[in-house]
């Protein structure tokens, strides 16, 4: 029986369809970058003390970030080393509040295919609300929110985007979408 990894998979796929998937941010090596874009140092500010493979929340790590696109940044998580990875969306709050984890400036959206309405594992959406509470202090200090867009926002601008991304792990950027 051949193993195939996550990243390799999604890299077929991506050649499959001709679509070049986009890398994540180094984070580990993202302070010694000389001359990083606008998105990476944002990526960098809000995510300020997550170190990808490093658990935040019990066996819960990060496994990838990706820079803003369509209003919001995806986060790929993991629980433990063989769990399946979990993308989740970050967005700015938006009343009333729907997602599984929120606080005062953002909220944090399991992007699984279940349209909100699917049954969430209680340790991911600690997990989430555990990442969401350490993300809200680098958002509040640096008012990082008000560059993303609610989860609403995103729905109307970016269809598409928003509906490939019940089921990619690694986003693809929407035509001419800026973060």
């Amino acid at each position: 029986m051949t193993v195939q990894t996550r990243r390799s998979f999604l890299g077929h796929l991506g050649a499959a369809a001709g679509v070049g998937l986009l890398a994540p941010l180094d984070l580990a090596h993202a302070g010694s970058m000389v001359s990083a874009s606008a998105d990476e140092a944002y990526l960098r500010r809000i995510l300020r003390g997550l170190d990808v493979g490093a658990p935040f929340f019990a066996d819960w790590h990060l496994v990838e970030a990706y820079p803003p696109m369509a209003g919001g940044v995806v986060l790929v998580l993991a629980q433990g080393t063989e769990a399946t990875p979990v993308r989740v969306d970050v967005v700015r709050r938006a009343e009333p509040v729907r997602a599984p984890a929120a606080t005062d400036h953002l909220e944090l959206y399991a992007m699984d295919g279940g349209g909100g309405v699917r049954v969430m594992p209680e340790d991911l959406v600690e997990a989430m609300q555990a990442l969401a509470d350490h993300l809200e202090d680098n958002a509040a200090q640096g008012h990082l929110a008000t560059r993303l867009l609610t989860h609403g926002e995103r729905l109307r601008r970016y269809p598409a985007f928003m509906e490939r991304a019940a089921c990619e792990l690694a986003p693809v950027p929407p035509e001419g979408a800026a973060g």
